[in-house]
Formats: C-alpha cells, structure tokens, sequence
C-alpha cells in the first residue's frame, strides 16, 4: 500500500511539476491540449514600458516573461514594419527623439549575466541601444548609465557613462564620469570628461553639465549652445555641483555648490542660478547663507530639496536644514577681520589639535553602547514609525525663498508650520501644521491639520483653516485650493481670505456612502481643477460635474450616468504635462456599468452635451494613449478570455487595429469557458453581485470543483483578463485545470468585518450552486491579507468548504488591533477604528464586537482543512497572528498545515519562493477536492533534519533535472 501511495504521489508531482510530461508520454491527441503548468506560467508574457512617438507612427514596448529575459519590440502603428531587439533580465527606459526618427533604450544585463556576476560577485553595467527608425539599424553603446534626447530642438543623444572600476575603488572617489554627446544624423560625437550631472533644457537649445573631478580640480558649471556649439564656463570652484535643476519653461536653471568643511559631518550649501542665456553673458546669482546674517543659524542649505527658479525668474525657491557639527568642535565664533586676516591669532598647536581629535574618536569607538529603543507614552509617532521615516526625517528640509533683486532670504516654514508646498505660478504657498492632532491621528487613524497661506512677496503667513481633514490640489492659476467639510467641497481664495461653498446647490450629493469603514461622511475624490483655474470638477460616484470655483454655477458633464447606472470613474490624463483640465479639447472618460459590468470609454466634446460614449461592451478598456503631435490613439481591450493588447485607432476610437499580441501560445492552452454574473442578496439584504469563472471542461448540466477566492468587492472583474502567474493563487490557471472560480462581492457592516464576509458570501456560493456550475460538496476558499483573514473566519461558521487556504490572516482582532504595522511603522489602531477593520472604537469599548470577529476565538468550531500561509518578516500582518491561528488548531488537533518562507514579507517575492508555494497550494487543492493523492508534507510533515532534502528535491523537479523521491 505504501509503495502504491507514493507512487502516486510521484505521478502527480511530475505531471504537474514537468510541462509537457503527460504530452511527452501519453500522447494526447493535439485536440486535447494539457492545462497550464508552471514552466507555462513563467514564459507567460507581460508588456511594459510603453512609449508612443510623437507623430504616432511608432509604438514602442517591451515585452517580456514571467521568468526570463525581455525584448523590446518597436512597429508601426499604421503600416507593418517592426524591429525586435534583446532587452535584457528587467525593463529599462524607452524613449522616442522629440522628431520621432530614432527610439533609444537600455539593455539590462540578461539572466545568464546576471547569474554568472552574482556568482563571481562582478558588478555589471546597462548598454544602451539606438534605433534608426528608418532603417532598423542598431548602434550599442557600452557602460551607459543615463540617457537623453536633446529635447525639441532634437538632434542630439548625451550618453553618461558608468565611472571606470579603478574610479569606484578610490577611497576619497570623486564622481565625474564621460559624457558622450552624440549627433544623430552624422554620428560625430563629443566627449566630456568627468561630468557628474548633465540636462537638457525643454526645448533642447542648450545642454548644460557639472564637472566633478578628482580632487576638485577644474569642478564647474558649463553650458553648450546647441546651435553653434559654443561652450560657456558660468562658474568654477574648488566645490562640488550637484542638483542642476532646469525651469519647466526651460529659460534658468540653478545649481547646489557643496563643500566639506572640518568642523561639520556633511558639506556645507551655497547655490548659483543662471537665467537670459540667450545674452552674451548670462544673468548669474550666487547666494552663500554663510555671508548672510539673515540666514538662520546653525542651518545651511539643504542637497534634498533642488533649487528651482519661480515661474517669473525673480526668486529661487530652496530648502534648509540643520547642519550637524562634529562633537570634537566648538560653535566658530565671530571673529572681525582683522582675525581673520591675522593667521598669528590663531596660538592652538595643529598637531596637539589633531592628536585629541584622534584620540577623541578611538574613545568613541572604543564605547560600549546598550542596544535600545525607549517607547514613550507621548511619542506623536510610534518609535517603529520613526525608525521607518527616520531617512525622510534626516533629509527633512525646510522650503524657503531667496528674492534675487532684494538679496532677501525668506523662511517659509519652520517649526511651527513644517510642511510648506508652492502653488503654481509661485505667487502663494500652502503651510500644513499637524502639530496638534498628529498623536491622535496616530492612535485613531483621523488626520487633521491646520492650513495657512503664504505670501511669496512678503513671506507673510495666515491661518486659512483650523482642523481640516480632507484637502486637495491648488488651482493650475495658483489663487485658489480646494477642500472639504461636512459634505461639501469649498474653495479657498488665497488674496482675499475667502471661503466659498461650490456645492451647497448642486443637485447631488458629493459624500461617498458607498464607503463602509467607519468614517463620517468621506468625500468623494475629485477630478481636479480646469486649466483655467475657474472650475472643479467633481465626482459624485456616476457623473462627472463641473462646478465653478465662485460657486455660482454647476453642470452635470455626463447627464445620465446615476440614470443609467453607469459610472463615470476615471478621467483620462492624455497628456502627462498637462496642468489642468482642458476642455477647449476633449476629454475622455473610462465608462463602468455598475450592474452590467460591462465598460468602456466616453468622450467630452467642447460645447456638446452630455458624453458620447465610443467603446462599451463585455470588456476593460484601458491605457488609453495619445501622440503628442497627432490624432492617432492607443487603447488596451481585454476580457477573461483576452490578454490586453494595444489598438491604435483615431479620436473616434472606432475601428481600431491591433497592434501587439503578447500572448499567442495562449490558444494551445485550455482556458475558461465563459463567465457568469450571479445575482444574491446578502444576509443583511444588500444587492450583489459575483463572478463566476467557467472551468475549461464546462459541459452544462455537469457540476465541478469550485474555489471562492475573496477580498471585499471583486465582481468587477468579471471582465478582467488575469495573467497566469506565479505570485499565489491565479484564477485563469486553476480555470485550466478544471476548476470553476467564485469572487463574490463584500459589504461591511461596522464592528462585524468578520459577520460581514459570513452574511455576504454564503449566500453568494448558494446562488452559484443554483447555477448548475458549483459542486456543493467540492467547494474550497482562499483569500491573502483581509482575504485571508475572512478566510479564516468564515471556516469557524460553517462546515460548508472542503479545503481552505488563507494567506497571511488577521485571527486575533484584539491582538492585532494592539500590534504594528511593520512597514510603517505605524500602530493598527487607525486600521482597526478608521480604515478596513470597520470597528468603532477600540477592544475595551467593544470587546463582544471583537471576540465576535476573531477566527482564533471560534477555533473550536472548525472543521475544514486549513493550509496557512505567513512568513516571518510579515511587515503588514505580524506574523504572530499565523503562529496564534495554528498553534490554537492545533491544540484543538485540527487539521492545519502553515508554511513559512523565511525572511518574506507580506507577499512572496523570491522566485523560488513563489513556485514552491504555487505548486503546494496546487497540491492542496487537488488533495481536497479532486480527489487527488496528498504530498508526503501535507499528510505527514517534513522533519526539520530531513527539509533540506525535501526542498532539494523538490527544486531538483522544478529546474525538471531529475524525478522527485517518494517522500516528496
């Protein structure tokens, strides 16, 4: 019997674990083709790092596998000429010429490099490819770790080059590098030496670049007139530039100077800013905060926050921070200038200074500090928050103002008010203070701050509002932002002080009642300002509607959608620079029927009413593209069955003609054979909806083996295409292999997160039974993260589920409320009282609602076999919530398997990781509800003496090297 048993175990490893095997050895007959197996999940294709050209003839991508190299693909959206070309192990940037002639792309090391060189430990370096596109012809630059086009103007590529190994290897290295600048139409190129940064301006009539040589020597800021090719020095200094900064407009640019100084840990901050570089001799400012007595002290200027011109070329907006002095040095006292000319003032002895400085640091190395971290009650942020934020608090700058015809330095934010953001046009600037609230936003997860406005001119600052929740951007024009309170949205009019409610009249209402977590009326998120700063648009959960900034007048843009029951959901950002939104041209719309789940997308025509809807149908319709220079567009159209190729078409979108095919192999695999919307009413009465998946083999009147997969609402993705993949449970492969799949829809009822599933999901599987599709008596769930945790309560209620898998649970809401949130740092409290956990206040005020709620407290009631997931360095649910879970079940000897993958977080991001935990969640399911035969790690166990075995054999199968032994 135990040879038999292991017989099959092996049978079902190989068939499942080496693609092609039952091919191989049974000769299936080709009209039957085999489902989807793992070697089939990592050649799955995915398209990435999209770029369309300008003038829209030419579309490029890059196209690459699950587990392997990519390539990038360049083709003609209108005609049939395409160029394929090795794009390395991950993606690298894409870009067209501004006269869409030539396309440049990174080559990253492939997967055979990159294996070889994390052997040998050898650092390897991206080559960058360019393409004519005339002709397909490829020019390979070697060791470029940055690349750009020379902006409209064109007709230029600068390649910066890696800095040689010997540079690398220098103690005090220095950080300039070859900067090839290369004509395209002529190939003549020019080379730099040691330049550090380089940019382009937007139009691409000058390229300007840093040098940074070894031991200062020759450091500068230079600027090349494209034109003429005349070179000008604008600045040299014994210093280092960093942070080149051009204008959008791209008419001034500015530059940080740093220098070591022996008194301080980091360099010290001055900046030189350029502008009319068009004259003879450009305008130049130079500011040092040490010859400013104005300038705060013990402060200097900040390397994390770039300099940048205002808008009008009158000021350079800066930041500042606190420049840490070396504990061996004494604050520098004012000396007059006869001091400072006078070296014989100076009576220390160098060598007796430098002895004790020396001697200084041996006494600091030689301390023995204790390893601890102090908890304090009045911490605002938790001490794991800090240590999470503690780089963005050491690089903390504090934005300010240099007004260059006054020579005056202005402070914009300080202590008081930390946070301080320019408006567009620079005219303004918006401070936030959290001061008073941050502690308790904290704890309850309710963040409010208080809003001032602040006079660029004068630097003047005003309190605009107190204890405000929920504010959004500043208007393009800069005078106005938007927030919201109590259910309307205001606008603020910054010169005047000015408080105005937009939509006390407006015919709907802007309180988003579709969101369940326990928050008071949330609002809606808006669409944004109009480009001329004299509109809103917002967002009433269907139609889209335009409300003046003064509040004297609102229209509904797209009249019907609550009528129809279709939402208007998503706008369509066409161009990535844009600064508002501009209806003097149209305006396009993702489409989404709520009850239909059909989609689309509609289009605003300047002066028309209401929205004409172009696309709709059984379908997504996404990524929605347009060229810069032309009326030619690009569109993805996906559906369960349809991986999400791109369309070209014109602003009609009719018509439109497939330009990709990532996936043609998929027809040699047995897919879905339909999808299902199943209407239910949920326990507690509410409308809703479920996908249901059809297994390949459908036959009507035959019933199969059912997996519910869960996490809140997923019956819109009833027409979603999902890509096999091996990063946890993946609908489309166990569709393959047989099996139907459930993803019901969710609501939530404050303080029963747990009930809620109970309430919603058993009567969406029964109304799937009643569908002719479902076995009753095959039917597992599976969810990760808030699925998991639903998963694993919903097995203490009922009996119902023949197998179950969750994936990093919550099981003990009291616990849990109480913990940490590792990849933040942050408490769950505001989680658990303002976000997904859906309670209303803490356990001690509820604790019936929380016990009620907790999968480990109904432990007892479980009856289905439960294979749990939960690595040990979980940063979102601490992993002690699995080790709570099983270690209970297993008191109450309940049939419970847990894996953990060591040094994971919330998901699994090692490759070997994530096949592993693919094949044994396979092997699971098939166990329970196909009647399969089980594993030897699921039925017995491994010992830990005999797990390295087990894993290499199990490795050994994956890589398909040999068969796996019979404990496997």
């Amino acid at each position: 019997m135990k040879q038999q048993k292991y017989a099959a175990i092996i049978l079902l490893l190989i068939v499942f674990l080496i693609p092609g095997y039952v091919t191989l050895q049974e000769q299936e007959p080709v009209d039957h083709p085999r489902p989807i197996e793992l070697q089939d999940i990592l050649n799955w294709k995915n398209i990435q790092a999209t770029e369309l050209s300008n003038d829209g003839k030419w579309f490029a991508y890059s196209l690459g596998v699950n587990e392997g190299d990519t390539e990038v693909i360049i083709r003609e959206t209108l005609g049939s000429k395409e160029f394929k070309f090795p794009g390395g192990k991950t993606p690298g940037p894409i870009k067209f010429s501004n006269d869409s002639r030539w396309l440049a792309f990174a080559i990253t090391p492939n997967t055979r490099e990159s294996q070889k060189a994390e052997k040998s430990k050898k650092k390897l370096h991206n080559k960058v490819a360019l393409v004519n596109l005339a002709t397909g012809d490829k020019i390979e630059f070697e060791k470029v770790k940055r690349f750009a086009f020379s902006g409209e103007q064109g007709g230029w590529i600068a390649l910066h080059k890696y800095p040689p190994n010997g540079q690398t290897k220098e103690e005090d290295k220095w950080r300039g590098s070859d900067l090839i600048l290369h004509e395209l139409a002529t190939s003549k190129q020019f080379n730099f030496g040691n330049v550090a940064d380089f940019a382009f301006d937007k139009k691409g009539r000058w390229l300007a670049w840093l040098i940074d040589a070894q031991d200062n020597s020759g450091n500068g800021v230079l600027l090349r007139v494209m034109d003429s090719g005349l070179i000008l020095s604008l600045d040299s200094d014994s210093t280092e530039y960093e942070s080149l900064n051009w204008t959008e407009n791209g008419d001034a640019f500015a530059v940080l100077k740093g220098k070591k100084d022996k008194n301080f840990e980091d360099k010290l901050y001055s900046f030189v800013a350029f502008k009319n570089l068009d004259a003879k001799t450009p305008f130049k400012v130079s500011y040092d905060p040490q010859n400013d007595k104005d300038f705060p002290d013990k402060m200097t200027i900040s390397p994390n926050q770039s300099p940048l011109w205002t808008d009008d070329l009158t000021g350079i907006i800066l930041g500042i921070h606190e420049a840490k002095r070396k504990e061996d040095t004494e604050e520098p006292k004012k000396a007059d200038s006869a001091e400072k000319e006078n070296p014989e003032n100076d009576t220390a002895d160098p060598d007796t200074t430098k002895k004790e400085a020396k001697q200084k640091a041996k006494n600091k190395e030689d301390l023995k500090l204790p390893d601890v971290v102090i908890w304090h009650w009045n911490d605002k942020r938790l001490q794991p928050m800090q240590q999470v934020q503690q780089s963005v608090d050491k690089n903390f700058s504090y934005l300010c103002l240099y007004q260059v015809n006054s020579k005056k330095f202005i402070r914009l934010a300080d202590d008081d008010v930390k946070q301080v953001k320019p408006a567009p046009k620079h005219r303004w600037a918006i401070g936030y203070d959290d001061s008073k609230y941050e502690l308790m936003g904290n704890l309850i997860g309710q963040q409010y701050k208080d809003i001032y406005t602040i006079n660029l001119q004068t630097g003047q600052r005003k309190l605009a509002l107190e204890q405000n929740r929920w504010d959004f951007a500043a208007s393009p024009t800069g005078t106005h932002f938007l927030y919201y309170d109590d259910g309307n949205f205001y606008s603020y009019e910054m010169a005047t002080d000015r408080k105005i409610n937009i939509t006390e009249t407006v015919p709907t209402s802007f309180i988003d009642n579709e969101n369940d977590v326990n928050v008071e009326k949330p609002p809606i998120r808006p669409f944004g300002w109009t480009k001329d700063g004299k509109f809103v648009v917002l967002y009433d959960n269907w139609d889209a509607w335009l409300v003046r900034a003064d509040g004297k007048m609102a229209q509904n843009l797209t009249v019907s959608g609550k009528k129809d029951g279709v939402r208007y959901q998503r706008r369509f950002v066409l161009d990535p620079e844009e600064k508002g939104i501009d209806f003097s041209a149209s305006v396009y719309f993702s489409v989404y029927g709520e009850w239909s789940k059909k989609a689309g997308i509609a289009r605003i025509d300047r002066g028309k009413p209401g929205a004409r809807t172009l696309l709709w149908d059984d379908a997504v319709f996404s990524r929605l593209l347009k060229a810069k220079d032309a009326d030619v567009f690009l569109f993805t159209r996906e559906n369960f069955e349809t991986y999400p190729d791109y369309f070209v078409s014109d602003a009609s979108l009719q018509n439109g003609n497939r330009l990709t095919e990532a996936n043609p192999q998929q027809k040699n695999y047995p897919w879905s054979s339909g999808v299902r919307l199943i209407n239910y009413v949920s326990d507690k009465g509410d409308s809703l909806q479920a996908a249901l998946f059809l297994p390949s083999d459908y036959k009507s009147g035959e019933r199969y083996p059912t997996i519910v997969y869960i996490y809140e609402k997923l019956s819109q993705n009833l027409n979603r295409y999902f890509a096999p993949s091996a990063r946890g449970f993946n609908k489309s492969v166990y569709n393959s292999h047989g099996y139907a799949v459930l993803m019901p829809d969710i609501t939530y009822k404050i303080n029963d997160p747990g009930m809620s599933a109970v309430w919603c999901v058993l009567p969406a599987i029964q109304a799937a039974i009643e569908s002719g599709v479902v076995d009753k008596d095959r039917i597992a769930i599976h969810g990760h993260s808030w699925g998991g945790y639903q998963t694993a309560f919903l097995i203490t209620q009922t009996d119902l589920f023949k197998a179950a898998i969750a994936g990093a649970p919550l099981t003990n809401m009291i616990s849990m409320y109480s913990s940490v949130y590792w990849n933040t740092g942050s408490a769950n409290q505001p989680i658990f009282e303002s976000s997904q956990g859906r309670f209303s206040g803490g356990y001690w005020e509820n604790i019936e609602a929380y016990t009620r709620n907790s999968p480990v407290f109904h432990a007892s009631n479980v009856k289905t076999p439960l294979l749990l997931l939960h690595n040990d360095k979980d940063g979102a649910v601490d992993w002690n919530q699995g080790i709570e879970y099983f270690n209970t079940l297993r008191r109450l000897e309940k049939p419970v398997v847990m894996l953990q993958y060591k040094g994971e977080n919330h998901g699994l991001r090692n490759p070997e990781n994530q096949k592993d935990y693919t094949i044994r969640m396979k092997q699971f399911f098939d166990y329970h509800l196909k009647r399969a035969p089980a594993p030897g790690w699921l039925e017995e166990g491994i010992p830990y003496l005999k797990l390295k075995e087990h894993l290499e054999e199990v490795a050994k199968v994956i890589e398909k090297k040999e068969q796996p032994k019979k404990n496997n």
